[in-house]
């Protein structure tokens, strides 16, 4: 490398320096990652020392970013068009898509055409992101953003869930009820079930951008993480007993541990975890949980909410499931 072009790395490192409060002068190494310029940028943005932010200050709490992400994406009952990107044969492809936030869970649910390109995909690689950007201004005036990464399954009709998604959190009534006018929202389900698939993105991550956060004190650019990837949650039944086993895929260096909700046939819930079940787990490595609840009656049915516990005390809906206790003199 010649002298020349060694003077314009150096120049363009200290340019990057002068905007984002860091050098980047090769690669820096976190775990087995290479971390490029653009990366590295981005952590300063979030983390270090950038836009009279000294590293560390001006970070919103993961349930302050939620509530914004929500407000930004709208809730149940309400849809945005994004754009869904995912690979293909290794090739990256993006396509727009309308999705429906569960702000409570975090999940993304969208309903789509069979047989459909984004299907195949998904279905190949469940891992996508996914983006929603207002008109660009500029970096100072106007910026408004949310980027997301999860992970996606495919619901079908035959599903138990499907018919549960379609009416407490997507807005088929108003999506397809004028297409069948007749129609009543029960019969359009079961229409939908036969002709359309649900997807249903588990988020792990969402980097929010937004200048006017600057005006309460919080930098423009924060990330939301989820504590925990919960990969099931599954309830047996046994005599007067139901045993509640879980899975990990990840889990962030935040969660502390998990706590279990249980109603009774439409009763309110109830704690039954006397303090979280502590976590096992870490950010690359899952593991596997059980716990008994030996407080129930048979021929009832119960169901239980798992929810994940912060460091700062804060819960998290994760999973919910269901089981009827009862006498089992065979199997």
């Amino acid at each position: 490398m010649n002298t020349r072009k060694i003077l314009i790395i150096l120049f363009v490192n200290v340019l990057l320096a002068s905007w984002c409060g860091t050098y980047v002068l090769a690669s820096n190494q976190r775990d087995d990652q290479t971390i490029d310029g653009v990366t590295c940028a981005t952590e300063t943005w979030l983390y270090g020392k950038f836009s009279g932010f000294e590293p560390g200050a001006g970070i919103m709490t993961n349930q302050q970013i939620q509530q914004h992400i929500a407000e930004y994406m709208g809730g149940r009952k309400d849809n945005r068009i994004v754009m869904l990107s995912s690979t293909y044969n290794n090739y990256p492809v993006a396509t727009p898509a309308e999705y429906t936030l569960d702000p409570d869970t975090m999940t993304l649910y969208g309903i789509h055409e069979t047989n459909t390109e984004k299907l195949l995909q998904i279905e190949r690689n469940p891992y996508v992101s996914l983006s929603l950007h207002e008109e660009f201004i500029d970096f100072e005036s106007q910026i408004k953003s949310v980027q997301v990464k999860g992970v996606a399954v495919i619901i079908d009709g035959s599903d138990p869930e499907f018919e549960c998604i379609l009416a407490d959190i997507l807005p088929f009534e108003e999506e397809y009820g004028k297409y069948f006018p007749d129609l009543s929202p029960e019969a359009l389900i079961q229409l939908l079930k036969v002709a359309t698939v649900l997807t249903k993105i588990t988020l792990y991550e969402a980097t929010l951008a937004d200048t006017t956060f600057k005006a309460s004190g919080f930098r423009p650019y924060q990330r939301w993480l989820r504590g925990v990837m919960i990969s099931n949650f599954n309830a047996k039944a046994g005599n007067r007993k139901v045993t509640l086993t879980w899975e990990t895929d990840t889990e962030n260096e935040d969660l502390t541990g998990f706590n279990i909700y249980r109603s009774k046939e439409g009763s309110s819930e109830e704690k039954i975890t006397v303090g979280p079940i502590s976590a096992k787990g870490s950010s690359t490595k899952g593991a596997s949980y059980e716990f008994t609840d030996n407080s129930v009656a048979n021929r009832k049915t119960y169901t239980y909410t798992l929810v994940s516990v912060d460091k700062s005390g804060q819960e998290t809906k994760q999973a919910q499931t269901s089981a009827t206790p009862r006498l089992i003199l065979w199997q």
